[in-house]
């Protein structure tokens, strides 16, 4: 039987779908996060149970079919060529993530906390909305692609940590640092709570994971501020306190340098729309 080669159209980021999907290939990357229902997920023939916060990272070269299970069914795929998944696993220094996802015969699956999932969604939701004009599209392909960074950072730990005998103390940490009342204080105090001086979690976090701690933090912090600004009415300033940033001008610089666009101008778009 012929396969179909599903091919996103031009500017199409992400899409969400009702229903179930028939044997297929893709034409890209595909991260695909199920969000309601369950459902029976086929790659290359290897079979997996998909449920609420199931998140699955599937490449050119599995054949895929999707089984709603339910009445109820949605899954939302965010498309990526294989350039950008190239430059995005880049980010992951000290493991060659590309290399590990790219051996894989079949799907690789995670389970992301049901709080970071509700979060992930709703941003995914928002970022939809957004109108797909020359001047937003830029913007909105930077919104999505920080959050496919951020949902690749899952795959490292679920894949390449546990090879590498990730001590127990430290996989604690990582899902306690996932929580914004953790990851959102002073790194002396984190440091404070596992036992170990500075310089010693930090090279530590850095050998199992491949990427620093002040990376690793900040790149949560950005993720909870573009959830902030999008359903919360705190102000820019004081969403820049709550996440524990030194001064108001630093924050923005890390929030443009991460999605292109200033947190007061996004703050103006969101007020736009509604």
């Amino acid at each position: 039987m012929k396969l179909d080669r599903l091919t996103p159209f031009n500017g199409q980021f992400t899409a969400a779908y009702y229903v179930g999907a028939r044997p297929h290939y893709n034409a890209n990357w595909e991260i695909s996060l199920f969000i309601e229902g369950e459902s029976l997920n086929s790659y290359n023939g290897t079979d997996f149970k998909a449920v609420y916060g199931s998140v699955f990272l599937t490449g050119t070269k599995y054949t895929h079919k999707i089984i709603a299970e339910t009445t109820k069914h949605l899954h939302r795929d965010i498309y990526i060529t294989d350039e950008e998944m190239r430059h995005f696993c880049a980010f992951y220094r000290g493991v060659n993530l590309y290399r590990l996802i790219s051996e894989r015969e079949t799907a690789i699956k995670i389970q992301v906390p049901a709080g970071t999932f509700k979060d992930i969604v709703a941003d995914l939701s928002s970022i939809e909305m957004l109108p797909n004009t020359p001047v937003e599209l830029p913007t909105k392909k930077n919104f999505i692609d920080s959050i496919a960074i951020y949902l690749l950072s899952f795959i490292p730990k679920n894949e390449y940590f546990q090879r590498r005998n990730m001590p127990a103390w430290l996989d604690e940490f990582m899902q306690k640092l996932a929580h914004p009342e953790n990851f959102t204080q002073k790194v002396y105090q984190l440091t404070a709570a596992t036992g170990y001086s500075h310089s010693q979690l930090a090279r530590i976090f850095k050998k199992y994971t491949g990427f620093t701690l002040f990376e690793y933090i900040d790149n949560l912090k950005l993720n909870y501020a573009l959830t902030m600004l999008q359903t919360t009415e705190e102000s820019v300033l004081d969403i820049s306190i709550t996440l524990g940033y030194d001064s108001l001008s630093y924050f923005i610089k890390r929030f443009k340098n991460a999605y292109g666009i200033t947190p007061q101008k996004l703050r103006a778009m969101i007020k736009n729309r509604v």
